[in-house]
């Protein structure tokens, strides 16, 4: 390869052999986060898996929620599993609309890339006892 672009005969080789290269699909999460009972304010909790990357994996700073639901076949570096725990969001996590029926409610969700920080109860209730917190 080094003699290729020191001789520049790159150049006058036929590119169709990496073109046709297939391109990369995805890959390993750095988290995924398995079988929580997610709290969304109010609603009811409902069972899902949160995949998470980190802008710097080793020291696991900075992480971003990439993907929320069943993520079963999902591939990850690290797998926590919460099973049996409750996941409430962060503020930063939601992103919110005003209910358009006209009841005054809110709509909640997980916004897809905002930083990822669960804190995870033995309870549906924010308050009941901590067990830790996400990342």
């Amino acid at each position: 390869m080094l003699e290729a672009i020191a001789s520049e005969a790159y150049a006058t080789t036929n590119p169709d052999g990496y073109e046709s290269l297939p391109f990369n699909r995805g890959g390993a999460y750095d988290l995924v986060v398995r079988g929580g009972m997610l709290k969304m304010p109010f609603a009811e909790p409902i069972r899902v898996d949160i995949a998470i990357n980190y802008d710097d994996p080793v020291a696991k700073t900075g992480g971003t929620i990439r993907e929320v639901g069943d993520l079963e076949t999902a591939v990850s570096i690290d797998t926590l599993d919460v099973s049996g725990r409750f996941l409430h969001p962060g503020s930063r996590a939601l992103a919110e609309q005003t209910s358009r029926i006209g009841d005054g409610g809110m709509w909640h969700w997980l916004r897809i890339g905002a930083p990822a920080v669960f804190i995870v109860t033995e309870g549906r209730d924010p308050g009941s006892r901590r067990v830790g917190i996400i990342p």
